[in-house]
C-alpha cells in the first residue's frame, strides 16, 4: 500500500509540474509571438496542457479511492469539492482554447487565448491552496 501512495503521490505532483510548465509555455509563446505565426508548437502545448491536467485528475481520483485517507474523508470535505470545481474549470478551459486554436486565429482571438490562460494561471492557485489545507487535515 505504501509504494502505490508514494508512486501515485510522485506521479500527481510530476503531472502538476508539467501542466504549470506548458501553460508558462503557452503564456510565453502568445507574449512573444505575432498572430500571424506558426501556432503548431502551440497546438501541442495546449494538448499536453489538456493530457497533463487529465492525468492529474486521473491520478487524483486514484489517491482518493485507493491509497490517500478513506474516500469519506474527502468525499464529505466542502475544500476538496473547490479543488475538484477549480481544476475540472481549468481543464475545461484548456478544451475553450483547443477549440479556438483549431481555427483560422486574429488578433482578436489571440486576446480570448490569452485570457483563457491567465484565468488559467489564477485559478490554479485556488486549487493548490485547497490541496494544502486538505494536507494539513483542515476538513
Amino acid at each position: 500500500m505504501l509504494i502505490v501512495s508514494g508512486t501515485l503521490a510522485i506521479l500527481h505532483h510530476l503531472f502538476i509540474s508539467g501542466f504549470i510548465g506548458t501553460q508558462f509555455g503557452m503564456y510565453v509563446f502568445l507574449k512573444l509571438q505575432k498572430p500571424d505565426s506558426n501556432l503548431n508548437f502551440l497546438r501541442k502545448l495546449n494538448l499536453w496542457t489538456i493530457g497533463l491536467i487529465a492525468s492529474t485528475i486521473v491520478v487524483g481520483i486514484m489517491r482518493v479511492f485507493w491509497a490517500e485517507k478513506v474516500p469519506n474523508y474527502y468525499l464529505n470535505s466542502s475544500i476538496f469539492w473547490v479543488k475538484s470545481a477549480s481544476v475540472l474549470s481549468i481543464l475545461a478551459y484548456s478544451i475553450y482554447i483547443h477549440r479556438i486554436i483549431n481555427k483560422p486565429l486574429n488578433s482578436q482571438e489571440f486576446r480570448k487565448i490569452y485570457k483563457a490562460i491567465f484565468i488559467q494561471m489564477h485559478i490554479l492557485p485556488i486549487a493548490i491552496i485547497c490541496a494544502v489545507f486538505l494536507a494539513k487535515g483542515f476538513n
